[in-house]
This record gives structure tokens, C-alpha cells and sequence, in this order.
């Protein structure tokens, strides 16, 4: 018993003196970094262990991935701001008993800009938007109506590959429209 008292009371008189000392002297940075590091390894394994839990493999990778991207101490890539949208034209799809049209039938427009179409509450006729040109790998089924309705209905597309587009109404043969798309 005595030797331990002893003991305990060397130590603490070694420990004393040291520990005003650190507490007298500032941290320098890299010890502050240090410890910035530690805090960060230990946020990575944490979140690495929440990861490991799912069962779903692609979503336990996706979240290992994202662990890793938000404690890998790398800034992240600047978001690019969204682009500005263009102008948006109104195009009328129109019947009468006699004509199936669209009003305009010719648009100038450019990149980024987005043409609306509008069917009248008045059209007797089903009518569709079909893309029957376009610029060079452009997806014509993204430029096509996904139904043919014949009143009461609005349609809308972006337009940023400049070109020529034609476009018509697979129900009507006659029924066409050219879209310029500039610069």
C-alpha cells in the first residue's frame, strides 16, 4: 500500500509540471490539424459503418462513394449555374372543317429558346407532334406528343442544337411546320 502511494504521487508530480506547461504554450497548427484529421478519419469510419449496413449492393456502394467524397477533404466541383431560358414561343394547333394547321407554320429561333404548343378548345380533329427532322443525333421521340389529344392540351420542348427541325401531325399528311434554330 505504501509503495503504491508512492507511486502515485511520483507520477503525479512528473505529470504536473508538463501539463501546465502545454496548457501555457499554444497549439501549434499542425497539431490542430492533426487532430482535424482524426476527427475526420473518425466521421469517415462512422459513416462507413452506417454504409455497411445495407443490404441493397448498389445502394451500399453509391453510399460508400458518398462517404468518401464528403470526407475526402477535396473541395467540390463548383455547380454550374443553370442556363438562362430562352424565349418561349406559343405555336397554335388548329382546325376548321376544312384545314389542319399550325399558326405558325415557319419559327426563327434560338438555341435555348422553347416553343409551346397549344391545342384550341374549338379543334374538332386529334391532332400529334411528331418530329420528321432534325439536326444530327437528336432523339425523335423526344420531340414527339406521347398521345393525340384534340382540345385543352400544351406541349413543351427546348430547343438547343441549332438546325432545321420539321415537324408534322402523323394524323394529318398535310400538316407540317419548319423550325430554324440559330446561334
Amino acid at each position: 500500500m505504501r509503495f503504491a502511494t508512492v507511486a502515485i504521487l511520483a507520477l503525479m508530480v512528473w505529470a504536473l509540471p508538463s501539463a501546465a506547461a502545454r496548457a501555457a504554450t499554444p497549439e501549434p497548427a499542425s497539431a490542430s490539424a492533426a487532430a482535424s484529421a482524426s476527427a475526420k478519419k473518425r466521421g469517415l469510419a462512422k459513416a462507413l459503418k452506417k454504409c455497411r449496413t445495407i443490404k441493397k449492393a448498389s445502394s451500399r456502394k453509391a453510399c460508400v462513394r458518398k462517404a468518401r467524397k464528403r470526407f475526402s477533404g477535396k473541395p467540390s466541383k463548383p455547380v454550374k449555374p443553370e442556363p438562362k431560358p430562352g424565349k418561349t414561343w406559343r405555336v397554335d394547333v388548329l382546325d376548321d372543317y376544312i384545314n389542319d394547321y399550325f399558326s405558325p407554320d415557319y419559327l426563327e429561333i434560338k438555341a435555348g429558346d422553347r416553343i409551346q404548343w397549344i391545342w384550341s378548345d374549338m379543334n374538332q380533329n386529334p391532332h400529334n407532334i411528331s418530329l420528321i427532322s432534325g439536326p444530327a443525333g437528336v432523339n425523335r421521340f423526344d420531340y414527339a406528343t406521347p398521345n393525340s389529344p384534340s382540345r385543352d392540351y400544351t406541349w413543351t420542348r427546348q430547343f438547343d442544337e441549332p438546325g432545321t427541325w420539321l415537324f408534322g401531325c402523323s394524323l394529318h399528311q398535310y400538316m407540317r411546320m419548319a423550325v430554324k434554330v440559330g446561334k
